[in-house]
């Protein structure tokens, strides 16, 4: 709708949203998971969840993929940095971060993110070489991979690489234009 705030006309696409848009994190398991790098690449990583809004920590327990296949359980845990998003209520969540540190280079590991008393989420993270490595690293370049037909297509052609050690996404991730109220296009992204 439109309405007049101090003189400006102002629009509002609220309540489009809310007939085409559905709660993206329910309660359960995280709606979106994702590894963000730190400074130091090799032995570091951020495990990052967005959860239901009522969801205030998750903790990350960790291990090499080795270690957990031999005794099923985990030997780290990474407690998180949170906080609550509340754009409106479909858009509503829990950010999370957890740093995982002391890894192992070019190791595969096992994750899972812990909370409301039990496992949410679990997958697996390769570290990257160390600095001065002679190993091979394929790192992946590029941008508008958004939610259009063409930016779906350009994201699809990753598949021909094979899996990256590191995606970076230089730009039109998600044409949020840094507004709150524009979350949902990350959802779709």
């Amino acid at each position: 709708g439109i309405s007049v705030m101090n003189g400006t006309a102002v629009l509002s696409t609220r309540l489009l949203r809310s007939f085409q848009i559905d709660k993206q994190c329910n309660p359960g398991p995280p709606c979106h998971v994702y590894a963000t790098l730190p400074t130091v690449t090799h032995n570091s990583v951020f495990i990052n969840a967005h959860t239901d809004y009522d969801v205030n920590s998750i903790t990350v327990n960790y291990d090499t993929l080795e270690a957990f296949e031999k005794t099923r359980t985990t030997s780290f845990s990474a407690k998180s940095y949170s906080y609550q998003l509340d754009v409106e209520e479909r858009g509503r969540r829990s950010v999370h971060s957890a740093l995982l540190h002391d890894l192992i280079p070019e190791t595969l590991y096992y994750y899972e993110i812990f909370y409301d008393g039990k496992s949410q989420y679990n997958s697996t993270y390769k570290t990257l070489p160390e600095y001065g490595s002679h190993s091979p690293l394929t790192i992946v370049l590029g941008g508008d991979v958004g939610s259009s037909d063409i930016g779906a297509g350009v994201t699809e052609s990753l598949e021909k690489t094979g899996i990256p050690g590191a995606l970076i996404i230089g730009g039109d991730a998600a044409y949020d234009d840094a507004l709150q109220a524009c979350y949902y296009s990350w959802d779709l992204f």
